[in-house]
């Protein structure tokens, strides 16, 4: 009973007005003036995965977390078995094969829970070697821990969630100490890797006689420049070889991480992005160049928000949503939905909600006692904070649209259930804060 008395009520309070209000919405957003509600409802199915999701939340709650991390190796081969299986053996919607079915009543997205397991592993390695963080060899097996089930997930293909797993990453490497130049590496070669292939996107749909822009889209041009900063780590790391001069090894290092970031953004661009994923770019760039393509739906979305105006139009009174003119409206685009019917008040008041849900978990995170603890929280408040970001800002057009479900909100089991575990998680920390007394580095 003490437990439960411990748990920290500001963060539950919020989770359950967002579980509210995305219970209120899906059945919006889904609603018809001759429907009853039934089994296969949508809100009903989102208050059958919320009752199972809070259970899970209470029940993760009583886990030490510590006994978790102590699993950590088991638990990362059942990320890598369960992202296997689904590659092999998920179920294919939309061209993806992100879901696996268990029996005919659920279907689950592992990707999401995967997530969760990730941030447990990673923070135990990072907890467990910080004295050796810095050492090179260290670096690339934490890099080799959380990138090979991000590729994993990637070749479903789900680029969003992929994406969620590097600022995860780096916020925790951030707090585990991680030297300044290794971060500074991490930082510019995932920069060149994604930039790079942006920048390629972007010019595609300009004047293609530019003379800059035929330099720039020309793949042969960025391995030019690959060999060049490759040759420059060579020469000048032959040369200091007897000098060892400091500003020189610098130069050295910077060149050669360069280098391999060209060297990545060439793999991305052109074997790694696909062509969807190149149209949600464009869309996003310019939607009017995809405007019955990926296109449409950031077009739908803005003006479904936007019709919303200052107070809305009322709940189950949105149009845009009701009337089918805004895809995904139950799930990539809830927000939007919610920007229709409560408009920019009722809209900023989620959001403030958010916001404090977020502040919460920050909190909790600098008043952790011990390292591990403190590592897993900042790994799932990045998680969140990434999530909420890209998901609302997708709606008014300002992110790229990457699928990303919006917590607690989102209709679907999985994405719930995986947001309601994390909580069930910082629940044990903030109770155990007062218990692990190390301190953390």
């Amino acid at each position: 009973m003490k437990k439960f008395i411990a748990f920290d009520k500001y963060l539950l309070i919020y989770v359950i007005l967002l579980s509210i209000i995305g219970v209120l919405f899906i059945h919006s957003a889904t609603y018809q003036s001759d429907m009853t509600l039934n089994l296969q409802s949508s809100s009903v199915k989102q208050v059958f995965f919320l009752l199972i999701g809070f259970m899970l939340m209470l029940g993760v709650s009583m886990i030490n977390y510590k006994k978790l991390a102590e699993h950590s190796t088991l638990l990362f081969f059942i990320c890598l078995l369960i992202l296997l299986y689904t590659l092999i053996f998920g179920k294919v919607v939309n061209g993806s094969k992100r879901w696996i079915s268990i029996g005919n009543l659920i279907t689950l997205q592992p990707s999401e829970f995967t997530k969760i397991l990730m941030i447990i592993v990673f923070a135990n390695f990072l907890d467990r070697f910080r004295d050796k963080l810095n050492n090179i060899l260290y670096v690339l097996v934490a890099l080799f821990l959380f990138f090979l089930p991000a590729i994993l997930v990637f070749l479903q293909p789900d680029l969003g969630t992929a994406l969620v797993f590097v600022p995860v990453m780096l916020s925790m490497f951030f707090i585990g100490g991680l030297d300044f130049k290794y971060f500074l590496a991490i930082l510019i070669i995932g920069g060149l890797s994604v930039f790079i292939p942006f920048i390629l996107t972007l010019i595609s749909v300009f004047d293609e006689t530019n003379i800059l822009i035929q330099t720039l889209s020309q793949s042969s041009n960025i391995l030019a420049a690959v060999l060049f900063f490759f040759a420059i780590t060579a020469s000048v790391f032959t040369i200091n070889i007897r000098l060892q001069n400091k500003f020189l090894n610098n130069l050295v290092y910077f060149c050669f991480i360069t280098s391999i970031g060209l060297s990545l953004s060439l793999i991305v661009n052109n074997y790694l992005l696909k062509d969807y994923q190149r149209k949600r770019l464009l869309a996003f760039i310019n939607p009017e160049i995809e405007r019955w393509g990926m296109g449409y739906n950031v077009i739908q979305s803005q003006i479904t928000v936007g019709s919303g105006k200052l107070i809305g139009k009322g709940w189950l009174e949105g149009t845009q949503g009701q009337l089918g003119f805004l895809p995904a409206r139950s799930t990539d685009f809830i927000f939007s939905v919610v920007g229709e019917e409560v408009g920019f008040i009722g809209s900023s008041i989620v959001i403030l909600i958010f916001f404090l849900l977020i502040s919460r978990l920050i909190k909790i995170t600098k008043d952790v006692k011990d390292n591990l603890g403190g590592l897993i929280t900042v790994g799932i408040t990045t998680m969140f904070a990434m999530q909420i970001i890209v998901n609302i800002g997708m709606t008014i057009g300002v992110v790229p649209v990457t699928g990303l479900p919006l917590p607690f909100l989102t209709s679907g089991g999985s994405t719930l259930w995986a947001s309601l575990i994390s909580i069930g998680i910082v629940l044990n920390i903030e109770m155990n804060k007062y218990v692990y007394n190390a301190i953390r580095k």
